[in-house]
């Protein structure tokens, strides 16, 4: 949950199944970007931390600009929702069709988050080998990744 909410960078090789190190780095990051600070952002899961992270409230971990790797900086959650208009939807949606995932496009990817928009994610996301919660439709910062990569 912590890399679907952008805290990657905090892992060298990904999670594990042993609580580690970069697992306190990415649960303290996470919670510095809810504006938490001192004991709040101690790095350790309590109460509040699950319970955004479990039910996708809360905002994301994000870079500051574009990553080392040439990837565009994930711009956030609240960006891909229903009702919303942005650039960054054109410019997922476009980088969709580039990979070949525009086939849910009546007319093309616009500003506007719609349907096409969320089964064309959710098509990517399974492509990935992702399943259940992992693939809603909705990109976080390793679909935005994975999809500029």
């Amino acid at each position: 949950m912590l890399i679907a909410r952008g805290a990657r960078s905090s892992y060298a090789h990904g999670p594990g199944p042993v609580w580690g190190e970069a697992d306190r780095r990415a649960t303290q990051a996470f919670q510095r970007a809810q504006g938490w600070t001192g004991a709040d952002a101690d790095g350790i899961p309590g109460r509040r931390t699950w319970d955004l992270l479990s039910t996708g409230r809360g905002k994301d971990v994000t870079a500051a600009g574009p990553a080392s790797h040439g990837v565009p900086g994930y711009p956030g959650r609240q960006y891909f929702r229903p009702g919303r208009s942005n650039d960054h939807i054109t410019r997922l949606g476009a980088q969709l069709v580039k990979k070949g995932f525009g086939r849910f496009y009546d007319r093309g990817p616009g500003p506007h988050w719609g349907e096409a928009d969320r089964r064309a994610v959710e098509a990517f996301q399974r492509a990935q080998g992702w399943r259940g919660g992992a693939a809603d439709g909705y990109p976080g910062p390793e679909t935005w990744r994975r999809l500029f990569a």
